[in-house]
């Protein structure tokens, strides 16, 4: 049986549901750990062989219905300024959501060697974050946003217009079968996008005919410490994230791309400021006991 409807319904108090996340945190651990670095490293590649052996992406509408065709409304009560549905950066740890979202936007720009004037591919744009800002700091660059969201496209297109960008296009496509122009890109910015994707090597390839010579591409990724893996069955593979993978930061590089540095952030802060924000949306419809005990996560 289902029991979904429960933990969805906010019946069970949230020290109930964090026991429950501890103990599939420590399911997890048992499952991926390896008794020995020769283990490990057989592990690790075998992982990558997969992911050789399997398309670019799957069930990519499924994601879609999943939240990239969420009403934007119900995310920009959650979301920061800039509604950046990605990590962001609190160097201090006293930022709010809004500066935070700008610090990693600026990380971006810095450490991807953003430049005016470039011509800059934003892959898997979410819900323009990045690609609107580029647009904002670099009014000299021809900026491209690509999802495969109408809903995301309908929002970025309103707010370039409601900004007067004119530097600003958004394509609504299928990474798995759209190709770009050849040699159109300076850089190549991929923002929790990888995650979904089932076969690194021929979206590399890919990438790679549209960059310029000289040109890069810039990966912002989940990953686990040591072991890459998929997700699976479970609450979140069903709700959350559907048929992807969790790579590890020290997956070997796959194809001809140089690996020129590797940043290491942590997500938990804007998910905890997400949470504060859903909180109060839900705080309309949901008695008080069910907010005090959301609250008490915090």
């Amino acid at each position: 049986m289902n029991y979904d409807w429960i933990l969805d319904g906010g019946y069970l108090p949230n020290a109930v549901i964090r026991l429950g996340i501890r103990r599939q945190l420590r399911e997890r651990i048992e499952l991926i750990k390896s008794t020995s670095l020769d283990e490990a490293y057989e592990r690790k590649m075998s992982y990558v062989e997969l992911l050789r052996s399997r398309p670019i992406a799957i069930e990519t509408a499924a994601a879609n219905e999943q939240h990239y065709e969420v009403g934007t409304g119900v995310l920009a009560a959650c979301l920061g300024p800039r509604m950046k549905y990605s990590c962001c950066l609190y160097p201090k740890g006293s930022e709010t959501l809004g500066q935070a979202e700008v610090e990693m936007l600026e990380t971006y720009v810095k450490k991807a060697g953003l430049k005016d004037g470039m011509s800059i591919l934003d892959l898997g744009c979410g819900w323009g974050s990045g690609a609107l800002y580029f647009a904002e700091v670099f009014p000299n660059s021809k900026i491209t946003a690509f999802s495969n969201s109408r809903t995301q496209k309908l929002y970025i297109d309103g707010k370039a217009k409601e900004k007067g960008f004119q530097n600003l296009t958004v394509i609504t496509g299928n990474v798995v079968d759209y190709e770009f122009e050849k040699e159109s890109f300076d850089r190549v910015v991929s923002i929790e996008l990888f995650e979904h994707m089932k076969n690194y090597e021929l979206l590399m390839v890919k990438v790679g005919r549209a960059l310029k010579p000289g040109g890069k591409l810039f990966v912002h990724i989940f990953a686990h410490k040591t072991t890459p893996y998929d997700f699976e069955e479970g609450w979140m593979s069903t709700h959350f994230f559907v048929s992807i993978i969790h790579s590890s930061h020290n997956t070997p590089p796959i194809s001809n791309f140089k690996v020129h540095l590797m940043l290491i952030y942590c997500i938990l802060f804007p998910c905890l400021t997400w949470l504060s924000f859903f909180i109060i949306l839900q705080s309309r419809t949901l008695p008080l006991t069910a907010i005090t005990d959301w609250l008490i996560l915090l």
